[in-house]
């Protein structure tokens, strides 16, 4: 039961770190400007990728972070630092690259980017939370085996 409640909690604050970071990327103007070729066409394109897979993503990764937790909160702070620290890096490549992204010609190139784009902030979020899971594991390990 503990897990659940956990898992369902931890889910929608997967949520809310999602909502969270586009506040924080549209508040501060340093998101990726895509340039939009075709106008509602291209903005219903990469709308629903975003709410039927991105948002869905991130849903589903908060409730595993929540799940992990609910056994050690030491790696749910990990798996959530490890989430924040691929989300930054995904996004500080991206503002690194806002001249290129900018100054893309072709509407295609503009919306294969765009979805490339927030497909690679889950998949970097998720790879950088297990990162740290394995370094939570293998710090957790040394501990144990000094202390015993």
């Amino acid at each position: 039961m503990k897990r659940l409640l956990l898992s369902s909690a931890s889910a929608i604050l997967g949520l809310a770190f999602l909502a969270g970071v586009v506040a924080i990327l549209n508040t501060f103007e340093i998101g990726p400007r895509f340039p939009v070729f075709a106008g509602e066409t291209d903005m219903s394109l990469r709308a629903s990728f975003f709410f039927f897979l991105v948002t869905p993503a991130f849903l589903s990764f908060g409730a595993w972070i929540g799940y992990r937790a609910a056994s050690s909160r030491l790696e749910g702070l990990w798996l959530l630092l490890g989430a924040l620290g691929g989300t930054v890096l995904v996004h500080s490549t991206l503002y690194l690259l806002s001249p290129a992204i900018e100054s893309i010609t072709s509407r295609e190139v503009a919306n294969y980017s765009a979805v490339g784009a927030m497909a690679l902030w889950v998949l970097v979020a998720i790879i950088g939370s297990l990162i740290a899971r394995r370094l939570t594991r293998s710090l957790t390990g040394r501990a144990l085996r000094r202390a015993g």
